[in-house]
């Protein structure tokens, strides 16, 4: 039983990491980088890595009301989606298609996009891994 509450809360937090990441793909794709700066570019990007934090920031927030796992069981499912999500980024997320809709016609980089995506998503699920080790280990003679 335990098993399928980590499973779901893992299944949970990696689907909507990708899809987040995915959607993220049309706004970025969609602006004119002749009418938009670099800086509002890459502020986009930090949103799109800031949104996978978020997804985990909303389980932590939403387990305190519901109580659906300890704080140690928290951590657990933190570590092991945030890795899981980095690795199916990596070797996933470049092949799953955009919507041709969604590429403007002047957009020639849609792989440098992806790329780019990559690099600012996994970056920050790598750090919440990190984070959710390092207070699993500093709490566990609380336990």
């Amino acid at each position: 039983m335990k098993f399928l509450k980590y499973l779901g809360g893992i299944v949970a937090t990696i689907v909507l990491s990708l899809l987040s990441s995915y959607l993220f793909q049309y706004p970025l794709f969609s602006v004119n980088p002749e009418k938009v700066s670099v800086s509002a570019i890459i502020a986009m990007l930090v949103g799109c890595g800031a949104i996978v934090v978020l997804i985990y920031i909303a389980m932590i927030f939403l387990n305190k009301h519901f109580k659906w796992y300890s704080t140690h069981e928290v951590c657990i499912v933190i570590l092991i989606s945030s890795l899981v999500f980095a690795v199916l980024m990596v070797f996933l997320f470049p092949y799953i298609d955009v919507p041709y809709s969604w590429i403007p016609a002047r957009e020639g980089a849609v792989g440098y996009g992806v790329v780019l995506i990559q690099i600012f998503t996994i970056i920050p699920a790598v750090v919440s891994a990190i984070i959710s080790l390092v207070y699993m280990i500093g709490n566990k003679d609380k336990q």
